[in-house]
């Protein structure tokens, strides 16, 4: 596929040795899990661990081949050159009043070069409405190669689907590339996600690996 239309993930990714070293491989940060009947009390990135149509909320970025058929997953395993599907999640934990998460984004954290058995992780991050601190959590899905591979994004395939969108709208590459907030919901600003499990929703974009 031409490069004019894919786009290395460094682009706009935090591909720092210091980055890649704190996220690590898997979910995080530790933190405190909450559930549908027990809510956060301040505002809180994805950290239900019962949502029922999701599950454990830490699990928050899944892929699976695009052709596939196959649930997604914390890894997908590929034989030649293919098309990543990946999906995020973007949920608050709370339904306190006014415990909202404001300024939110993602963005990839991936190494430059290709590599063996590559992660995608995907960063979720904004602040508290309340108090300003700032949350950040982080989950990966796993590309499995018998050769090394690199990831780049194609340009155009990212969705949003929420409750004011159930079919899914076009959305800015610039907001999966961690260029700019993600949209606003229900009437309120880029960036904002209110206190209630009901969900902000999630994205889907599409990956092309390479092997190498």
């Amino acid at each position: 596929m031409s490069s004019l239309f894919t786009e290395s993930f460094t682009a706009g990714a935090d591909t720092s040795e210091e980055e890649r070293q704190r996220v690590g491989l898997g979910w995080g940060p530790e933190r405190t899990m909450y559930s549908v009947e027990s809510t956060s009390p301040t505002a809180a990135l994805n950290s239900l661990k019962d949502n029922p149509n999701w599950g454990d909320q830490r699990n928050f970025t899944r892929c699976r081949e695009l052709t596939s058929e196959d649930k997604f997953g914390d890894a997908v395993a590929i034989t030649k050159n293919s098309q990543i599907e990946v999906i995020v999640l973007f949920e608050n934990a709370s339904t306190k009043s006014g415990e909202d998460v404001v300024q939110t984004l993602m963005y990839p954290v991936i190494s430059e070069a290709p590599s063996d058995d590559p992660v995608l992780q995907m960063v979720a991050s904004g602040k508290s409405a309340t108090s300003g601190e700032e949350i950040k959590v982080w989950d990966g899905c796993q590309v499995m190669s018998d050769k090394p591979v690199k990831l780049s994004y194609l340009h155009g395939s990212a969705r949003l689907i929420n409750n004011d969108h159930p079919d899914g709208i076009r959305v800015s590459d610039e907001v999966i590339l961690g260029r700019e907030l993600i949209p606003g919901s229900e009437g309120r600003p880029d960036g904002y996600i209110h206190a209630s499990t009901s969900g902000y929703g999630h994205f889907i974009f599409t990956v092309l690996a390479v092997q190498i």
